[in-house]
Protein backbone atom coordinates (compact mmCIF):
# COMPACT_ATOMS: atom_id res chain seq x y z
CA UNK A 1 0.00 0.00 0.00
CA UNK A 2 2.84 2.46 1.08
CA UNK A 3 4.27 1.78 -2.74
CA UNK A 4 1.24 2.63 -4.11
CA UNK A 5 1.17 5.97 -2.58
CA UNK A 6 4.57 6.88 -3.16
CA UNK A 7 3.75 5.67 -7.41
CA UNK A 8 0.96 7.64 -7.51
CA UNK A 9 2.74 10.47 -5.48
CA UNK A 10 5.82 10.46 -8.39
CA UNK A 11 2.86 10.02 -11.57
CA UNK A 12 1.05 13.03 -10.05
CA UNK A 13 4.09 15.13 -9.91
CA UNK A 14 5.48 13.84 -13.45
CA UNK A 15 2.48 15.18 -14.66
CA UNK A 16 2.12 18.50 -12.98
CA UNK A 17 5.52 19.26 -14.28
CA UNK A 18 4.72 17.69 -18.17
CA UNK A 19 1.85 20.68 -18.15
CA UNK A 20 3.67 22.86 -16.24
CA UNK A 21 6.22 22.78 -19.18
CA UNK A 22 3.47 22.86 -22.01
CA UNK A 23 2.24 25.78 -20.52
CA UNK A 24 5.97 27.64 -20.31
CA UNK A 25 6.87 26.54 -23.59
CA UNK A 26 3.32 28.45 -25.47
CA UNK A 27 3.68 31.37 -23.27
CA UNK A 28 7.77 31.63 -24.25
CA UNK A 29 6.22 31.39 -27.80
CA UNK A 30 3.96 34.38 -27.45
CA UNK A 31 6.33 36.59 -25.76
CA UNK A 32 8.96 35.39 -28.08
CA UNK A 33 9.26 38.76 -30.82
CA UNK A 34 8.72 37.19 -34.13
CA UNK A 35 11.02 38.76 -37.13
CA UNK A 36 10.26 38.92 -40.94
CA UNK A 37 12.91 38.52 -43.34
CA UNK A 38 13.34 41.58 -43.87
CA UNK A 39 13.98 42.63 -40.25
CA UNK A 40 16.54 40.29 -40.36
CA UNK A 41 18.36 41.83 -43.25
CA UNK A 42 18.14 44.83 -42.02
CA UNK A 43 19.91 43.81 -38.74
CA UNK A 44 22.24 42.01 -40.19
CA UNK A 45 23.45 44.27 -42.73
CA UNK A 46 23.01 47.26 -39.94
CA UNK A 47 25.92 44.69 -38.20
CA UNK A 48 27.86 44.53 -41.73
CA UNK A 49 28.04 47.93 -41.89
CA UNK A 50 29.34 48.80 -38.35
CA UNK A 51 32.02 45.77 -38.67
CA UNK A 52 33.00 46.99 -42.36
CA UNK A 53 33.46 50.76 -40.63
CA UNK A 54 35.36 49.48 -37.80
CA UNK A 55 37.81 47.48 -40.07
CA UNK A 56 38.28 51.19 -42.58
CA UNK A 57 39.51 52.83 -39.74
CA UNK A 58 41.45 50.30 -38.65
CA UNK A 59 42.98 50.27 -42.15
CA UNK A 60 43.47 53.82 -41.87
CA UNK A 61 45.14 54.11 -38.93
CA UNK A 62 47.53 51.64 -39.27
CA UNK A 63 48.09 53.18 -42.97
CA UNK A 64 48.99 56.73 -41.06
CA UNK A 65 50.86 55.23 -38.61
CA UNK A 66 53.24 53.06 -41.83
CA UNK A 67 53.34 56.64 -43.37
CA UNK A 68 54.70 58.32 -40.26
CA UNK A 69 57.61 55.31 -40.00
CA UNK A 70 58.38 55.87 -43.75
CA UNK A 71 58.84 59.98 -43.50
CA UNK A 72 60.61 59.49 -39.49
CA UNK A 73 62.94 57.20 -41.78
CA UNK A 74 63.22 59.33 -44.38
CA UNK A 75 64.24 62.57 -42.16
CA UNK A 76 66.70 60.30 -40.24
CA UNK A 77 68.56 59.45 -43.13
CA UNK A 78 68.09 62.99 -44.34
CA UNK A 79 69.78 64.28 -40.90
CA UNK A 80 72.24 61.97 -41.19
CA UNK A 81 73.52 62.77 -44.94
CA UNK A 82 73.35 66.26 -43.76
CA UNK A 83 75.41 65.96 -40.71
CA UNK A 84 78.00 64.29 -42.66
CA UNK A 85 78.05 66.98 -45.08
CA UNK A 86 78.57 69.64 -43.15
CA UNK A 87 81.45 67.38 -41.04
CA UNK A 88 79.71 66.81 -37.85
CA UNK A 89 79.65 63.46 -36.32
CA UNK A 90 75.88 61.45 -37.73
CA UNK A 91 75.18 60.29 -33.92
CA UNK A 92 73.78 63.56 -33.20
CA UNK A 93 70.87 62.58 -35.23
CA UNK A 94 69.87 60.42 -32.36
CA UNK A 95 69.32 63.75 -30.62
CA UNK A 96 67.18 65.44 -33.49
CA UNK A 97 62.97 65.39 -33.53
CA UNK A 98 61.56 63.76 -36.58
CA UNK A 99 57.79 63.99 -36.16
CA UNK A 100 57.86 66.22 -38.82
CA UNK A 101 59.90 68.48 -41.44
CA UNK A 102 59.40 71.27 -39.71
CA UNK A 103 60.56 69.99 -36.09
CA UNK A 104 63.10 68.30 -37.88
CA UNK A 105 64.85 71.72 -39.50
CA UNK A 106 64.13 73.00 -36.19
CA UNK A 107 65.93 70.49 -33.86
CA UNK A 108 68.77 70.48 -36.96
CA UNK A 109 69.54 74.34 -36.69
CA UNK A 110 69.85 74.18 -32.23
CA UNK A 111 71.57 70.55 -32.21
CA UNK A 112 74.31 71.97 -34.96
CA UNK A 113 74.41 75.68 -33.16
CA UNK A 114 75.07 73.54 -29.79
CA UNK A 115 77.61 71.56 -31.17
CA UNK A 116 79.86 73.92 -33.32
CA UNK A 117 79.43 76.29 -29.78
CA UNK A 118 80.62 73.91 -27.69
CA UNK A 119 83.49 72.00 -29.96
CA UNK A 120 85.09 75.45 -31.15
CA UNK A 121 88.52 74.86 -29.50
CA UNK A 122 88.09 71.34 -31.18
CA UNK A 123 87.46 71.95 -34.13
CA UNK A 124 89.95 75.20 -34.94
CA UNK A 125 92.95 72.78 -35.48
CA UNK A 126 94.87 74.40 -32.69
CA UNK A 127 95.72 74.11 -28.98
CA UNK A 128 95.04 77.48 -26.72
CA UNK A 129 97.33 79.68 -25.44
CA UNK A 130 98.79 79.04 -22.05
CA UNK A 131 98.66 82.45 -20.07
CA UNK A 132 101.16 81.17 -17.41
CA UNK A 133 104.13 81.20 -20.03
CA UNK A 134 105.81 84.19 -20.42
CA UNK A 135 107.35 85.11 -23.35
CA UNK A 136 110.87 83.38 -22.82
CA UNK A 137 108.56 80.23 -22.46
CA UNK A 138 108.91 79.81 -18.61
CA UNK A 139 106.31 78.03 -17.55
CA UNK A 140 105.93 78.15 -13.38
CA UNK A 141 103.26 75.34 -12.99
CA UNK A 142 105.36 73.23 -15.12
CA UNK A 143 108.68 74.18 -12.99
CA UNK A 144 106.38 73.71 -9.53
CA UNK A 145 105.85 70.10 -10.85
CA UNK A 146 109.12 69.49 -11.88
CA UNK A 147 110.96 66.71 -10.05
CA UNK A 148 113.65 67.66 -7.44
CA UNK A 149 117.00 67.76 -9.14
CA UNK A 150 119.58 65.97 -6.45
Amino acid sequence: MSDDIIGQGANSVDGAGAAGTGEQAGSREDQEKKYTDADVDRIVAKKIAAERSKAAKQQNEELEQRERNVARRELSLKASERLSESGFPKELSELMNFSNEEAFEESYKKVTKVFRDTSKPILSGRNPANPDVDSFGFDPVREAFKPPIR
